[in-house]
């Protein structure tokens, strides 16, 4: 307090405000909270084509580009059709400071020929969200240079022109500062004869006679949504550390075969589209890779795709396709609750199946194969950060197997049988060796209307009523866990001092239908009490079970199973139902709780082994016959015939008493200091 101030004379401080870019390094740019391809922040612009007539006295050719190059001249203007976008390119280094280390690679045409063009830089965010493929562009200003010999190249679809691919339009903030306009579709002169873009929508019935590494366009009814998941990216001295992949695995259905597509989608500088992804959307993917494995030809992003769901493909090039009207057309006629009654969202999806044999497992590997001895597990999953996915194998003997119900009467909540005590109530593993760097989930801003998006019946019978099957409506505008009983400390103490881990969110408790279904070593009782550790994770968590697509509950289920995590609406999330709140999506559920134990009989691991019970799902990959449906058949498949009782299945491993195996664990933290392993495969 000042004495003797005239309080009146003293100024009012000014409003807190938020800066753009960070204060303390020499950036002007935030990386997105889990990748490095997404945009994030308030300066990253969207302008619109400027609807004024553009008057050129003279312009240049694509073709004539290459003598304007040779002579080291600056070219004249160009006008040119943008064909494709790819995703934003960040090269930060963490060694060098650069206030916009960004690119985008563009592809351009006129009636010459074919050529990539670069957006530089500060560029990036003032044109990256404005630049949309099919638009007509003035490009004055710019610099001729070699093309980069080690970039990707999108396939150009039937274009009829030469591509040109020794040189490269530069567009740069500086030394010369680039003019892009982007002329308004009523201004485009015929006279420039600027070719249209081309696709190549392909049905899923015509997708497995496609060469790999194809490219093609696809377009479907979204029938299941996965969570999304990260993979760390190579380690190289240049980039940081904790650098991801951000992808999630997606089904969308056409009518030309009842089999979905099967579609891997990595981050595309699109995170408002990809927050928008939901069963019951028809979504458009262009520029996506055909792959191959055993569960048969799925598709996966390059860098030039692109995802569009319903309410965005009002204006699009590809809104006249035959391919997309068919489809569209196709969904008209579909019932909204018989297609929801067969959507799903969430779960661990593993993709594609792993081979059932080692032989061609250890083939199929970048690598030579590397087993993490079984007391490393715990320093591995405390290494894990946030929706980060990794897998390991490790080797050891099976001790004990028992089957685990999931009641779809009690909302998905595992009921299982096995031991004398349930391996649900919290079970805690110990300490971690190092302990991971908390990862807040985060919960989605819930600001637009979500009637805008899904295929709703609303939007049914408007679609029906438009005359001669007109699709107008499609391109318009677009808990806690619950406790159970304790273990009994002789049968289940570990004989550690250290503090335990918390396993994943999920609860179980024992059935007495499935008390039989149980195997056990001889010894194995006793072996516990001079065990120095027992990772005790053999509690199924509740997010890892795929769920019930509920539409009037879309927003609490997608915020559970955490589809797309871009940001955080508030601190602390709103209150959502608990995941056992929501069906689960295969009728038939279960698992196995398989517990596996170290060569130097030191060290213990209760893990679950989650079969697949319907032979149409893609992951079962190789049919297995019900007269070979052992463990180690279904351990190496990772299914189960329709059949086999889980009792047969335990009845079936004496056969695996002290037999050495190797293990392939999937790992994925799911928050805090909760972890989800699965077994996958065991050979």
């Amino acid at each position: 307090l000042l004495v003797g101030a005239d309080a009146e004379a003293l100024p009012w401080a000014l409003g807190a405000s938020c800066a753009d870019k960070p204060l303390g390094a020499a950036r002007d740019y935030y990386l997105p909270l889990w990748n490095g391809e997404d945009y994030y922040g308030r300066r990253w612009e969207e302008a619109t084509a400027e609807d004024v007539p553009v008057r050129l006295a003279r312009r240049a050719t694509v073709r004539s580009l290459e003598e304007v190059a040779a002579a080291g001249a600056r070219g004249p203007p160009l006008v040119v059709r943008l064909l494709h976008k790819s995703r934003l390119l960040h090269f930060g280094r963490v060694d060098r400071r650069r206030p916009w280390p960004y690119r985008v690679y563009l592809e351009v045409c006129d009636g010459t020929g074919v050529m990539p063009a670069v957006l530089w830089n500060e560029l990036c965010p003032e044109w990256f969200r404005c630049l949309q493929p099919g638009q007509a562009l003035v490009l004055r200003d710019y610099t001729l240079k070699g093309a980069f010999a080690g970039r990707t190249w999108p396939d150009v679809y039937d274009v009829g022109l030469p591509t040109f691919k020794t040189l490269e339009i530069n567009l740069n903030s500086r030394h010369p500062a680039a003019d892009i306009r982007v002329v308004h579709p009523r201004h485009v002169d015929p006279a420039w004869h600027l070719p249209e873009g081309r696709y190549r929508f392909t049905r899923r019935r015509d997708l497995g006679s496609l060469p790999a590494d194809r490219a093609c366009d696809v377009v479907g009814l979204v029938s299941y949504v996965g969570r999304q998941e990260r993979i760390r990216k190579k380690d190289e001295p240049w980039r940081a550390r904790d650098d991801f992949w951000v992808s999630r695995w997606v089904h969308a259905v056409d009518a030309s075969s009842e089999e979905p597509f099967v579609l891997q989608l990595f981050a595309t500088s699109q995170p408002d589209v990809h927050e928008l992804l939901r069963p019951a959307t028809l979504v458009v993917c262009t520029q996506m890779r055909v792959r191959h494995g055993l569960g048969g030809p799925y598709l996966t992003t390059s860098v030039e795709s692109q995802v569009f769901v319903t309410g965005q493909h009002a204006d699009k090039p590809y809104a006249a396709e035959p391919a997309v009207l068919e489809v569209a057309r196709w969904c008209c006629g579909i019932a909204d609750d018989d297609f929801f009654a067969r959507s799903a969202v969430g779960g661990c999806y593993v993709f594609p199946p792993l081979p059932p044999t080692l032989a061609e497992f250890a083939e199929g590997l970048p690598t030579a194969l590397a087993v993490t001895p079984l007391e490393e597990l715990r320093s591995e999953m405390a290494r894990l950060h946030y929706r980060e996915r990794k897998r390991l194998v490790v080797q050891g003997t099976i001790a004990e197997v028992r089957f685990v119900e999931l009641s779809e009467a009690a909302g998905g909540q595992e009921n299982g049988g096995g031991h004398d005590a349930p391996p649900s109530a919290p079970v805690r593993g110990a300490e971690a060796a190092a302990e991971a760097p908390a990862q807040p989930s985060q919960a989605e801003d819930e600001t637009g209307d979500e009637d805008d998006f899904p295929l709703t019946s609303a939007q049914v019978v408007e679609w029906r009523s438009a005359s001669q099957g007109s699709v107008a409506g499609l391109f318009g505008p677009s808990a806690e866990t619950s406790a159970g009983p304790e273990r009994e400390p002789s049968r289940r103490t570990m004989l550690t001092t250290s503090q335990e881990i918390p396993p994943a969110r999920g609860s179980a408790a024992r059935g007495p239908d499935s008390a039989e279904a149980l195997w056990e070593t001889n010894g194995w009782s006793g072996s516990q009490l001079v065990l120095a550790d027992h990772l005790r994770l053999g509690e199924l968590p509740a997010e890892a079970v795929m769920r019930r697509y509920d539409h009037e509950r879309r927003d609490a289920q997608r915020e559970l199973c955490n589809l797309q995590p871009a940001r955080r609406a508030s601190l602390p999330p709103r209150a959502a139902p608990a995941a056992e709140a929501f069906r689960p999506a295969c009728d038939r559920v279960g698992y196995f709780v398989v517990t596996l134990l170290g060569l130097d009989r030191k060290v213990a691991l209760d893990v679950p082994f989650v079969p697949v019970w319907d032979r149409g799902d893609r992951r079962a990959a190789c049919a297995l016959a019900e007269e070979r449906a052992g463990l180690l058949e279904i351990l190496a498949h990772g299914s189960v015939p329709p059949g086999v009782s889980p009792l047969q299945v335990t009845e079936s491993a004496s056969p695996l008493a002290g037999q050495r195996m190797l293990f392939v664990l999937e790992q994925c933290r799911l928050g805090a200091d909760s972890v989800e392993v699965t077994l996958n495969r065991a050979y």
